[in-house]
């Protein structure tokens, strides 16, 4: 039985050289033959055979820049990352400067960013997201991220956002009427879908002097989406959207946010006391109504008048008709017995 080949680790991985000074591919169990200049083909790379014998060498030195150690390797304490501008995120053991370096101070070295991602605790990670729960306060959440200056590969925390928006919930129907009503008596069986609800709310906006508490794209956007340019001609929708260059979901994410946040606050101001909720307005009179009112005025004018309060029916149209032809029969018949004169 012959004995198993001896062979030396280099610093390719998958490569070996054997006691003989050949090359040796592990994992196919082959020999690689050099080329006439000395070269060798390993993984779709050439690499010089005698050089890396040479490095294979028990006193061997390697080359400045060789397989550098990464920086960190040492143990580093919390105070020192902190002046190297690292801070902790809340994934266990890794630290992260805003410009999207990431640090293990667990196993005491860096970590390389891959398509975006680390991975850290066997767990990958997306670089850009933590950046910016860590320094903006924005949970890590679904969603595409945004470089804004173009280069995926600049994490800098300024130059992050997300594609879209938090989504913002919609205030339910009722709190909403339940806002307007603490200003203006409406109808009974308003609802949000009417143009009448934001000819009030800007008028509620324009009471409460709610333009001077905020600014920025997406409150202008608000401010410019319940405007109305006439009593209940309302601005469309989409054009504000495009307006502003805001999609469909973020824009709406945009007027959900200041909506909600004007019905809290008179919600609010109606729990302490200072908000009243208003009636609805009055029923406007049924047709019998006018007609009864019509006929007390024609009473009053002492005139001999009957207005009928509804339509007849046809049942009562062809009673009348049968009435009245009757009638005209008995008349003919009377002239016909009456004598000549």
């Amino acid at each position: 039985m012959s004995e198993p080949m001896a062979l030396n680790k280099t610093n390719v991985k998958g490569l070996y050289l054997t006691n003989e000074g050949k090359a040796w591919h592990k994992s196919a169990k082959r020999e690689i033959k050099a080329t006439t200049n000395g070269k060798i083909r390993f993984n779709g790379k050439l690499y010089d055979l005698q050089k890396l014998i040479d490095l294979n060498k028990p006193n061997a030195t390697k080359p400045k820049g060789a397989n550098p150690k990464p920086t960190l390797k040492k143990s580093v304490s919390i105070r020192e990352l902190q002046k190297q501008g690292f801070k902790k995120t809340k994934i266990s053991g890794l630290f992260a400067t805003n410009k999207g370096l990431c640090y293990n101070s667990i196993s005491k070295r860096n970590l390389t960013t891959t398509k975006g991602k680390i991975t850290i605790n066997g767990k990958a990670y997306n670089v850009a997201k933590i950046i910016l729960e860590t320094f903006c306060k924005i949970p890590m959440r679904s969603g595409q991220m945004v470089f804004k200056n173009g280069n995926d590969k600049d994490f800098y925390f300024e130059n992050l956002e997300y594609k879209s928006t938090i989504k913002q919930i919609a205030p339910n129907e009722t709190d909403l009427i339940h806002c307007i009503r603490f200003y203006f008596e409406v109808d009974k069986k308003l609802h949000n879908r009417s143009n009448l609800v934001r000819y009030y709310l800007s008028e509620i906006v324009k009471i409460r002097e709610f333009a001077n508490q905020y600014n920025g794209k997406d409150f202008d956007l608000f401010i410019e989406y319940i405007k109305t340019d006439y009593w209940i001609l309302s601005n469309n929708q989409k054009a504000v959207f495009d307006k502003f260059n805001y999609t469909a979901t973020n824009g709406k994410n945009a007027i959900n946010k200041y909506l909600g946040l004007l019905i809290c606050e008179c919600l609010q101001d109606f729990e302490n006391g200072l908000l009243t909720v208003k009636g609805f307005k009055p029923k406007p009179p049924t047709k019998t109504q006018k007609l009864r009112d019509l006929q007390k005025s024609v009473n009053e004018w002492g005139l001999n008048v009957k207005i009928p309060l509804r339509k007849k029916s046809n049942r009562e149209l062809l009673s009348d008709y049968d009435k009245h032809l009757k009638e005209i029969v008995s008349k003919i018949k009377n002239l016909e017995n009456e004598p000549p004169k």
